[in-house]
């Protein structure tokens, strides 16, 4: 478990983003207003807003007085929630078949995420304003572990127990791309993952948009026994347990493709996110 926790810590997407055009200084050359870097898969691309900010500043119409506020995401003109781990608005919106990507790909092959970067007072539908920075990031992602510690053990005393220099090391574990101290401070949180009450897990199915799911096993359920493919069909019976469904759907984890066999808190234990979440994306191929 330890080598997969280890290569889930380090993987990472090839990001290139971008600028609206109704943004940007006119006769402004179109390779200025690309900036291309890699992203961890298990963080918030919002994290990395200063940095691309930073490259891009000389050629918006606009002095930069905000990084965060008004500032947000988009592919294929779908708006990006940067609530989500930036992985898993990757694997729930491309829509990709994993086998399809490795067969598609050669070693002289880089695959690259293309979006685009926006600003606007007026964010569109759904998208959470940030209003105080680095420290509503924080915040969010902090009030995302409380979920998840209430969720596996019936009380978020784990995580608001730990003392402020150990908070304060877990988030910056986070930023600094530190995964002993994470660990470490995750131990102190999941002191014993063998007897949880429940899983903190997050469906995503692909879609025109990304379609949130929150399928959190019920106490009364949960056995060791539990595999994703019981999940899968309780929360998506349109898919899973449909006789003569209209296409084949795939469950991806950290851009794997897992077997529905897999029991769930193995699969937990093995790809939670940094967020204390399981999230599995529906890659969806039609027939």
């Amino acid at each position: 478990m330890e080598s997969i926790r280890r290569y889930q810590w380090n993987g990472s997407l090839n990001i290139e983003v971008l600028t609206d055009s109704a943004i940007v200084l006119a006769g402004t050359q179109e390779e200025k207003c690309r900036v291309s870097f890699r992203i961890p898969r298990d963080t918030y691309l919002t994290i990395y807003l200063p940095y691309i900010l930073e490259r891009l500043e000389e050629i918006l119409k606009n002095n930069v007085t905000d990084r965060y506020k008004g500032w947000w995401f988009s592919f294929d003109q779908v708006p990006l929630d940067w609530t989500y781990p930036i992985g898993v608005l990757y694997d729930s919106l491309v829509q990709l078949d994993p086998s399809f990507r490795n067969s598609t790909m050669t070693s002289d092959t880089v695959n690259v995420w293309k979006l685009v970067i926006h600003h606007d007072e007026k964010l569109p539908p759904g998208i959470i304003p940030i209003i105080n920075g680095m420290k509503q990031i924080q915040e969010y992602w902090m009030h995302q572990w409380k979920q998840a510690c209430f969720v596996l053990n019936g009380s978020s005393k784990q995580i608001m127990s730990l003392a402020k220099a150990d908070s304060m090391s877990f988030w910056y574990s986070i930023l600094n791309r530190d995964q002993k101290t994470f660990d470490r401070i995750l131990e102190k949180i999941l002191q014993n993952r063998d007897t949880v009450k429940n899983i903190p897990l997050k469906i995503h199915v692909a879609s025109s948009e990304v379609k949130l799911i929150e399928s959190i096993t019920n106490a009364s359920t949960y056995d060791p026994k539990l595999t994703l493919n019981d999940i899968l069909r309780r929360a998506c019976p349109q898919i899973f347990s449909a006789e003569e469904p209209s296409c084949f759907a795939k469950p991806i984890v950290q851009g794997i493709e897992v077997p529905l066999d897999s029991l769930i808190l193995n699969l937990f234990n093995c790809f939670m996110s940094f967020d204390g979440f399981l999230h599995v994306s529906v890659s969806q191929v039609k027939k």
